[in-house]
């Protein structure tokens, strides 16, 4: 699920591969010429998880992610901007969704990157407009063509689990379901910011032929009657960044200057046979970001697969499980 670690206790971890296990659409809680979605979560497993199997089923998941879809609860990057397309709208490109200027290039070298933007902000980048970039919208273009584009993707658990690992899996599969009810945090379209993100790595790293994260700090400041934002971007070409490109040195800079760390974003981008992501922070993501709120005041926390991105304030992952 993700590699994102922090601390001297915690280690790399591999990547994690995932079945393909799909619910079934439609579902009692479907409104007159709303979209189908999943009737249920359901995660399939071998071993400690289960007899063979786990199935989560629940009527009152299958209602709150019909209800969700169709109405949104986030507008714009943290509640208070314009919300950005449906799942059934066209995507709205725009050439004014852009990173104005050259990245100051902190590290670069053997795979790896870290890199600073730093520009004025405007409401665009909260706006549902993507960038007019090729390779973003092949990658969008061949994962619809999959049939893979899902608000909701289906959580994908490996088989042949010792009994530590289905322990992890257990809490995984609790945090999706928190989300995927309504309870947690809430699932939206890309905005204008966060596909900008992502086509950097994308860029370096075609996700549709190699999963990758990347890492990104978001901070904002506001001088003389302006709102500035800084990006600081680290990504290698592994399935996981390095702590080497986290670049919290270079946030803690930042603050120290009077900047506030409005959000971390990082990428979920394909499960196992093309399956879209899962946007939702990991047990080991989870864990990153309560250390980032207690020591650099994050505000918020975002995930995206490129489609749909997960986003929650800090009280928005209380009940969250982590490792």
């Amino acid at each position: 699920r993700s590699g994102l670690v922090h601390g001297t206790a915690l280690r790399e971890q591999p990547p994690v591969f995932f079945r393909a296990v799909r619910p079934q659409a439609g579902g009692p809680c479907r409104r007159p010429g709303q979209r189908a979605e999943p009737a249920a979560t359901e995660v399939t497993a071998s071993g400690p998880l289960g007899d063979g199997m786990l199935r989560l089923r629940s009527f009152f998941l299958n209602c709150m992610v019909g209800l969700l879809a169709a109405a949104g609860s986030v507008d714009g990057q943290d509640g208070t901007g314009p919300s950005a397309a449906g799942p059934d709208a066209p995507d709205l490109v725009d050439p004014d969704c852009a990173l104005p200027g050259a990245a100051e290039t902190v590290l670069e070298g053997q795979g790896l990157v870290l890199r600073i933007w730093r520009f004025p902000w405007d409401d665009l980048y909260a706006g549902p407009a993507l960038p007019d970039d090729a390779a973003f919208h092949a990658y969008r273009a061949a994962i619809r063509a999959a049939g893979a584009e899902e608000r909701y993707p289906a959580l994908h658990v490996p088989d042949g689990l010792d009994a530590a690992e289905a322990r992890v899996w257990r809490d995984e599969v609790f945090n999706n379901e928190l989300v995927y009810s309504g309870v947690a945090g809430a699932v939206e379209p890309i905005t204008c910011l966060d596909a900008l993100i992502f086509a950097r790595q994308n860029a370096r790293v075609p996700q549709i032929e190699r999963g990758t994260e990347f890492i990104a700090s978001i901070l904002r400041r506001v001088s003389e009657g302006r709102q500035e934002v800084a990006v600081v971007f680290g990504a290698g070409e592994e399935p996981f960044p390095p702590r080497s490109v986290y670049g919290f040195e270079i946030v803690d800079d930042y603050l120290d200057e009077g900047w506030r760390y409005w959000y971390l974003l990082h990428n979920h981008t394909t499960q196992r046979d093309g399956v879209l992501g899962i946007p939702v922070p990991s047990t080991s993501d989870v864990r990153l970001v309560r250390w980032l709120a207690d020591t650099m005041g994050r505000e918020r926390a975002r995930v995206t697969n490129g489609f749909y991105p997960f986003d929650a304030g800090i009280d928005g992952l209380q009940e969250f499980r982590w490792r």
